[in-house]
């Protein structure tokens, strides 16, 4: 509340600050307040190349393969991806923590995952994902979600992303994923789930051309994007060097 009711006195009862206050203030999960000139602040891309890996989950690697390869996907609008959460969870997220850890095994759903880290991995801003996308249907929805998958297991959501993909737009997708700061812990490994369905957060993709909302008819539908080679779907993480901080006072 301190930091509160000094931003309050400079802007309203004109009272000079002590120091020069910082232009943008963010959090990082598992490190603590980060302060800086503009937010996002300074990055460097750190990318991921999605490779396939034999069958279940596949890998993140720093380097693309050499070969080419076509991952796929289904869709069946009768049997959605669970969300993880309630409708009312998502907005007090830390409350009702899920553990992910059972969407990997569900073959509506593309895991791709990096080995244990050897340092931590620290970014702040948005992730985007790149792919090219092929699909059955006329349309489909995609749904990206960025994990931090624990040495036990445990897999906690960190950020999500959301795009639909139509004939008319092509099958180019740069999905820019929601804003955040994590720290990814050493030992910890990166993960990343893409599918097409997020129910009931979502509503469900009929896998036809009807209006989702009142259509009554569904269809199965494939998915599939390019890993490895020049073109393979890669994930660019906004990598940041931040301060070792806990700012108890921030609000």
């Amino acid at each position: 509340m301190r930091r509160v009711a000094d931003f309050f006195d400079e802007h309203l009862n004109a009272v000079r600050p002590t120091a020069p206050r910082p232009r943008a203030r963010w959090h990082v999960g598992h490190v603590g307040w980060q302060s800086s000139q503009e937010y996002p602040p300074p990055s460097r891309p750190l990318t991921f190349h999605l490779a396939a890996q034999g069958t279940g989950v596949h890998a993140l690697n720093r380097l693309p393969d050499e070969a080419t390869t076509s991952l796929a996907w289904t869709h069946d609008p009768e049997h959605p991806v669970p969300s993880s959460t309630g409708i009312e969870a998502i907005w007090y997220l830390l409350a009702d923590y899920p553990d992910e850890r059972g969407l990997a095994d569900r073959p509506d759903v593309l895991t791709f995952r990096t080995e244990p880290l050897s340092e931590h991995l620290d970014f702040a801003g948005q992730p985007v994902l790149s792919a090219q996308v092929s699909f059955s249907a006329p349309s489909t929805h995609v749904f990206a979600k960025l994990q931090d998958v624990y040495p036990d297991g445990t897999t906690r959501p960190v950020s999500w992303g959301r795009a639909v993909l139509s004939e008319r737009g092509g099958d180019t997708l740069t999905l820019t994923l929601d804003d955040n700061g994590y720290r990814l812990r050493k030992g910890h490994r990166l993960q990343l789930q893409i599918q097409s369905s997020d129910f009931p957060h979502s509503a469900v993709h009929p896998g036809t051309d009807g209006n989702p909302w009142f259509t009554t008819e569904a269809v199965r539908s494939t998915q599939s994007l390019v890993v490895g080679g020049a073109a393979g779907a890669r994930l660019v993480l906004p990598a940041v060097t931040v301060a070792e901080v806990r700012d108890e006072g921030a609000w």
